[in-house]
């Protein structure tokens, strides 16, 4: 059995699999998971093991974009506020959930398809999304992110 370990040989469309999918069959190169119990636990154990490298090597790249730490600071207070009211129900910690569950806004639905698209066109070249390793798709993304926004000054 061989499989991807690593976001740099990882190809985009396996990662988006995974992670739509939940299953870590698709970090495999050659050969599959065995259908002898014993067997199967001991390779999804390992594969495992080399997903959690690869979120890993992933977060390192998202790490890199703003918007995505500012997202994730966004996600902690929302939910700071939300067990603040579930341990202490008083009315102003009620109140702070409220509002901010009200003012948490629905993220569009990210369309993977559209998105190879978006970056062909940005690129000016075709796309092997079976081919390109998720730490270079994101690492597009990114930049053609930050060159699109304008410069504040």
């Amino acid at each position: 059995m061989k499989y991807y370990d690593s976001a740099d040989s990882l190809p985009i469309w396996n990662y988006w699999n995974i992670t739509t999918k939940s299953n870590l069959s698709y970090l495999l190169k050659e050969g599959e998971l065995s259908g002898f119990m014993p067997q199967r636990e001991k390779q999804l154990i390992e594969l495992s093991k080399a997903w959690e490298k690869i979120t890993d090597e992933m977060n390192d790249v998202f790490i890199q974009d703003p918007d995505f730490v500012s997202a994730l600071i966004e996600e902690k207070d929302y939910l700071y506020k939300i067990i603040d009211a579930a341990i202490d129900p008083n009315p102003l910690n009620k109140f702070k959930a409220k509002i901010a569950k009200e003012s948490v806004t629905e993220s569009p639905t990210f369309d993977y398809e559209t998105s190879i698209a978006i970056l062909e066109k940005y690129l000016g070249y075709g796309i092997d999304d079976r081919k390109m390793s998720v730490k270079r798709y994101y690492t597009h993304l990114r930049l053609m992110k930050s060159h699109n926004k304008p410069s504040v000054k």
